[in-house]
């Protein structure tokens, strides 16, 4: 089958200005961030709308979100929490997760979100479950060990997210280690009856599961 990019240019206009409003506190905390110093490798504003609809209908209770960078997923994902919900994201450097707080008060969503600070590597052992909603957007040779932890924790229902999926179409000939983590990654989800997974066609590609009642 003959596929054709649509997804460039004037298209992703289109989109980002109905369908992905960025408002100004996600605007200004861009812009924080790049005066601190913080890398802008942060999601598009069309996956944060999408991030914000998985969680309208999921109606989760918990979010775990792994690799904060400067809050601006986060924020898009706390919007969408109904009252009792909450979000736990886990960030490795402190200056990220303190420009992130910033973020958090100036987006209104503070009282919503608490950030853990460390390696997730060690800190995902002090998440307490069931979740059921995760979302992976941090190193990606450590992709298939944080799909391992959801798959453990995640309830029957809960759902995976993971940016950089198709980390930036080097999955096809994955010559880098990270790329050979993010391939292990998309096998795993393939082959493991616990998930019912699919790709979402993003400029970096988002993987979504659901985790089944499969063990």
């Amino acid at each position: 089958m003959k596929s054709i990019n649509y997804f460039q240019g004037e298209v992703i206009d289109i989109v980002r200005r109905l369908l992905a409003v960025e408002d100004d506190a996600l605007a200004d905390a861009r812009r924080r961030a790049k005066e601190s110093g913080v890398p802008l490798i942060e999601i598009a504003p069309e996956d944060g709308a999408i991030l914000g609809v998985v969680v309208a209908l999921l109606r989760p209770r918990l979010i775990v979100e792994i690799g904060t960078l400067f809050g601006y997923s986060a924020t898009w994902m706390a919007r969408s929490l109904p009252p009792q919900g909450r979000l736990i994201t886990l960030e490795a450097n402190p200056e990220h997760a303190r420009v992130a707080r910033t973020t958090f008060e100036r987006a209104g969503v503070a009282d919503r979100i608490e950030i853990i600070v460390g390696d997730a590597a060690k800190t995902l052992a002090t998440v307490v479950g069931p979740v059921d909603l995760v979302f992976i957007d941090a190193d990606k040779p450590a992709y298939p060990d944080y799909l391992a932890w959801a798959r453990k924790t995640l309830r029957p229902g809960g759902v995976v997210l993971a940016d950089n999926s198709l980390d930036k179409g080097r999955i096809g000939s994955p010559e880098l280690p990270r790329t050979h983590a993010v391939r292990a990654f998309l096998e795993e989800l393939a082959a493991d009856p616990a998930w019912q997974a699919a790709m979402i066609p993003t400029l970096e590609g988002l993987a979504i599961a659901v985790r089944t009642e499969a063990r």
